[in-house]
């Protein structure tokens, strides 16, 4: 168990010292950006979030926040969307249902509360609780029932509530309620200081099968297993300097997120003897009152100011210290220990993400090209007018093959097939050979134009998981070598698609590349489909074409990337300026890194943007609404979606929902049955 121990550690710690950035940007729920206090968030099943505020309750689709229920200002302490219904606890006690831009009175027979509620708390799909400063509401099919000291709460001050499938446990001023269902929600066990816990004002859980975090006042985060009635004491901290935890949200079955009063946000993972490992994951600049996980993995934070957004694991931002400078970058590279090697000019560096430091390996005879680890964890450098060079995997001293004819020439683009080291550049392709130990390199062959490389100036090339070597070039467009004979296609033949300055394959084996116009071409099946209509506007130029281990085509251009995924049919753009102030990517063609998970790191002003698997829910979250809809100038259900032949004159009102992309989209729409059109723009 010790060595498991030791493991994890390591592992938690090499996670936590990559010095990533979670990417985070704030919103103003009001054009004079004022603030406005969010003491909760939900979210509904058509994919809005609904924020409860000091100035009432607003609704968000990723780009307009609208105000519900008119003008008026009147506090909103809490939102859950349940069993259908949106609802809404006010300054007061009195609770509201949404009902399109109104708010609405329910009252569940019962229910007399007068004190705020602090927290709604789902338990399944028809029943939620309330908690107030005057113990909890358990509320169901407009039902209430009260519980406090009486059903043998602690105190009836409650902050938070969850659930398993035979308990529910009620936070509060004095530790942790137990309830058992089967004996009328009556407590059958109390947890305070006396049994363990840090401090007995318990202000958030969450339940993680069964153990529950725990996050309080003053005594930080806790770790209780329900099944052994115990707290695991054990954790990283010595002292608690964050302030208050006021939210918990699980992440999976080994991590959670917790937020605290003072604006941290902190990154809680179970090790394997049940201790717990924890460090700051971001800052907000504001105190944090809630946070939420939407479906597509982003996390909310609702603060005093207004609404921030953190990218969560998706994408991240590693700062590079000095002598880093992206205007000098021209190459980067990933090894198998997780280190990251930097060319700038003819100078080689190695990051260590463990220790998060660069330093500088040796100086190039020539500015340095592309970099390449070989099979054998050798690397390779090409460069300007002065051939290429080999560092041997350990080594800190260079190897220049003994090749009279590599000697000035220029080297763009490096990789292995089977023995071979393939070499491409301003003069077509070279082919060396190798002995294991490197010792014995050989020139075996060289590819022009003639012999059917298409090009004598190769951009890149790409050796596919069928052994197959494409070469992307100017004027021969894209050509394909499988070891006996090239293979090009007369289909690519307009003008744009005779340059393919960048080339690369998707999970599923497809080859994809981009021409002079940036617009993709897939070969599937044996053949090729170009994808005219996206995107529509490329005004920068064209650095990085890549995929990652999620199946996502990314284009990286000076100022933005464009994520598609060919399957869903489905694209989103990270624009750098919305979330890095004054910040931009390197405009070094083919410069970026994939390591050995199938993560990309792209060069930024500031260092490095990190983009990791990428959960196909990233786009779920996209979706469109259709409010209102009138037939013959009247108003009419807006489910409604058939009209008979009589029913030809229509209009309707349209909403559409995306976290991922603040843009403003172009939509169209289609009418089926047996009309002859097809889709119209709007």
């Amino acid at each position: 168990m010790k060595q498991i121990l030791i493991a994890a550690l390591l592992m938690i710690t090499a996670f936590c010292s990559r010095a990533q950035t979670p990417m985070i940007k704030h919103y103003w729920l009001n054009e004079r950006k004022l603030p406005v206090k969010i003491n909760d968030v939900a979210q509904d099943s058509l994919g809005y979030l609904w924020l409860a505020t000091n100035e009432g309750l607003y609704r968000y689709n990723g780009l307009d926040f609208v105000k519900i229920g008119g003008d008026k200002k009147q506090k909103a302490t809490a939102v859950i969307y349940v069993g259908g219904k949106l609802v809404v606890g006010l300054e007061g006690g009195a609770l509201v249902y949404v009902s399109g831009l109104k708010l609405l009175p329910y009252k569940p027979s019962g229910y007399n509360g007068t004190y705020d509620v602090i927290n709604f708390n789902k338990k399944n799909k028809e029943e939620f609780w309330a908690c107030t400063e005057a113990g909890v509401w358990a509320i169901t099919n407009d039902k209430a029932k009260h519980l406090s000291t009486s059903s043998g709460l602690s105190d009836p001050y409650c902050y938070d509530a969850d659930f398993t499938k035979d308990k529910a446990i009620i936070a509060s001023d004095k530790g942790l309620s137990i309830l058992s269902p089967q004996v009328s929600n009556a407590a059958t066990q109390n947890v305070t200081v006396t049994d363990g816990l840090s401090d007995n004002i318990v202000r958030a859980i969450s339940i993680n099968g069964n153990k529950i975090f725990i996050g309080t006042q003053t005594g930080g985060i806790q770790l209780y297993d329900l099944a052994k009635k115990q707290f695991n004491k054990h954790s990283n901290l010595v002292t608690w300097n964050w302030g208050g935890v006021v939210d918990i949200e699980v992440i999976d079955s080994q991590r959670a997120l917790a937020a605290t009063a003072s604006g941290a946000v902190l990154l809680v993972q179970i090790l394997p003897n049940d201790s717990i490992f924890i460090k700051q994951y971001a800052h907000i600049s504001a105190p944090i009152h809630e946070i939420f996980l939407d479906k597509t993995g982003n996390l909310w934070c609702g603060t005093d100011n207004g609404l921030s957004l953190i990218l969560a694991e998706r994408i991240s931002h590693i700062e590079l210290p000095i002598p880093y400078n992206v205007n000098e970058l021209t190459a980067i590279s990933a090894d198998r220990q997780g280190r990251l090697w930097l060319a700038q000019e003819n100078k080689l560096y190695v990051y260590n993400p463990a220790s998060q430091h660069i330093s500088k390996v040796l100086d190039a005879p020539g500015k340095i090209t592309c970099l390449y680890f070989d099979e054998q964890q050798n690397l390779w450098m090409g460069t300007i007018n002065h051939g290429v060079h080999y560092l041997p995997f350990g080594a800190r001293k260079i190897v220049t093959p003994a090749i009279t004819s590599l000697a000035n020439t220029t080297v763009l683009s490096i990789q292995q097939r089977d023995d071979e080291i393939w070499l491409a550049g301003l003069n077509g392709i070279d082919v060396l050979t190798n002995d294991a130990s490197f010792k014995q390199l050989t020139y075996k062959q060289h590819f022009s134009k003639k012999d059917g490389a298409g090009s004598d100036y190769i951009y890149a090339l790409y050796k596919d998981r069928a052994n197959n070597m494409w070469i992307a070039s100017d004027g021969g467009s894209v050509r394909m070598y499988d070891g006996r004979e090239f293979k090009h296609w007369p289909e690519l033949s307009n003008e744009a698609q005779q340059v393919a300055y960048t080339i690369t394959e998707d999970g599923d084996g497809n080859i994809w590349f981009a021409g002079l116009d940036y617009k993709l071409n897939k070969y599937a099946n044996g053949k090729w489909t170009s994808y005219e209509n996206w995107p529509q506007d490329n005004a920068a130029e064209l650095s990085v074409l890549t995929s990652n281990s999620s199946n996502y085509i990314l284009r990286c251009f000076g100022d933005h990337i464009e994520f598609f995924n060919d399957k869903r049919k489905a694209s989103w753009r990270f624009e750098i300026s919305n979330w890095l102030v004054q910040d931009s990517f390197g405009k070094a063609l083919n410069c970026f890194a994939k390591d050995s998970s199938g993560n990309i790191y792209l060069p930024i002003s500031s260092g490095l943007l990190l983009i990791k698997k990428i959960n196909p829910a990233a786009l779920a979250g996209q979706n469109v609404v259709i409010q209102k809809i009138t037939n013959n100038g009247l108003d009419i259900d807006a489910n409604q979606h058939q009209f008979s032949a009589g029913e030809n004159y229509f209009t309707f009102q349209f909403d559409a929902i995306f976290f991922s992309d603040t843009r403003r989209f172009y939509y169209r729409y289609k009418l089926s049955g047996n009309m002859k059109i097809g889709f119209i723009p709007i």
